[in-house]
């Protein structure tokens, strides 16, 4: 049986490899997201884009193409990956964050945001195992 801690986790370890491989390859990541069901993990594309979009724009087509696909009980939790700016002690750095809502847990049911500082592209060397996380509001 998984726990919240262990599918956590599980979400974490596979946006930290899928970011570093990119990383490796093309020097940058771009907004990703999927879900984990049964040991399987299944990329959730982004639908109805015209264009390519801002990162915004693409990240909240991915959350609500999550969000449906809880809706529609094709899943029961899902995981966005994208790269964002952190302060830390008046530092700014890049970042990994890693947005993850569990729809069965009361503690991650509004979805967590998990924050991976990282100090150069080439090698993707972490600052910080993690450096925080805070709830977000859905």
């Amino acid at each position: 049986m998984y726990t919240e801690k262990d599918i956590i986790e599980e979400y974490i370890n596979f946006s930290l490899d899928f970011c570093s491989k990119c990383i490796a390859k093309y020097e940058e990541f771009f907004p990703f997201s999927f879900y984990i069901k049964n040991g399987e993990t299944t990329v959730i594309e982004p639908e109805n884009l015209s264009e390519l979009p801002n990162f915004n724009t693409l990240i909240n087509n991915l959350k609500i193409n999550g969000l449906n696909l809880i809706k529609d009980n094709q899943c029961r939790s899902f995981c966005i990956g994208y790269r964002t700016r952190v302060k830390i002690e008046g530092k700014y750095y890049d970042a990994l964050a890693i947005f993850v809502k569990l729809t069965e847990y009361e503690s991650t049911s509004h979805g967590r945001i998990y924050y991976y500082p990282y100090t150069t592209a080439e090698n993707f060397d972490y600052l910080f195992d993690l450096a925080y996380y805070i709830d977000a509001n859905n």
